[in-house]
């Protein structure tokens, strides 16, 4: 047991520790200044150099707003131009372009373990990632759930735990074959450490054949 003399003693040390790392954190942080000038440095500053310097740092937030902004407009555009792509070869994929798949008799990493989940079905075209949804039901009811990704690149369908995961991380579950495979339809069994395991079917969602109208003179 500690004597009073000797807690108190601690608990003002603990205090004086204390005020001592506030302190310096205040000094870190300083005041600040535009231009990045120091608090020094400012002090020795005129009225007139301080407006100056006041106006040169909007005149430097303008300017980086504005580039901001600008590559936020390059990138909506080019996600939407993306996204025409993603449009157009669904709604008239050439051959090999577009898959669909179904996970079946399947796991997920729910809350560290494994767990079995519903069937997960996706419709896929070449450059597109699309959000998928995992749930564990008890009972009829979804007691665990979370969100992946799944893609397709010509070759491989991917499910992934993120979007940007690699496909030869242990985040992802991957089927790989040809389009001539594809075209046939093909299962294999995929799995991934942190994410899904199970049976992957998948088969090509084949071009609409064309319509070939006979041109007939008039009579």
């Amino acid at each position: 047991m500690l004597k009073n003399s000797n807690r108190r003693g601690l608990l003002q040390g603990l205090r004086y520790m204390t005020l001592l790392v506030l302190s310096l954190g205040l000094m870190a942080c300083g005041p600040y200044h535009p231009m990045g000038i120091s608090d020094e440095e400012w002090q020795t500053l005129s009225p007139e150099l301080r407006m100056q310097a006041r106006e040169q740092q909007a005149k430097l937030d303008k300017a980086r707003a504005a580039e901001r902004a600008e590559k936020a407009r390059i990138r909506a555009e080019q996600e939407a131009r993306q996204q025409a792509i993603v449009d157009e070869r669904r709604a008239n994929p050439q051959y090999g372009e577009r898959v669909q798949c179904v996970l079946t008799n399947a796991e997920a990493r729910l809350s560290s373990q494994w767990r079995s989940i519903e069937t997960v079905a996706v419709d896929l075209v070449v450059g597109e990632t699309k959000s998928i949804d995992v749930r564990h039901l008890r009972d009829g009811r979804t007691r665990y759930s979370r969100n992946g990704y799944a893609s397709f690149d010509g070759q491989r369908v991917n499910m992934c735990l993120h979007a940007h995961s690699l496909p030869s991380s242990n985040q992802c579950a991957s089927l790989v074959a040809t389009t001539r495979q594809f075209d046939r339809g093909i299962s294999q069994n995929i799995s991934s450490k942190d994410f899904v395991r199970g049976t992957m079917r998948c088969d090509l969602v084949l071009p609409e054949p064309k319509r070939r109208y006979e041109t007939r003179p008039s009579r």
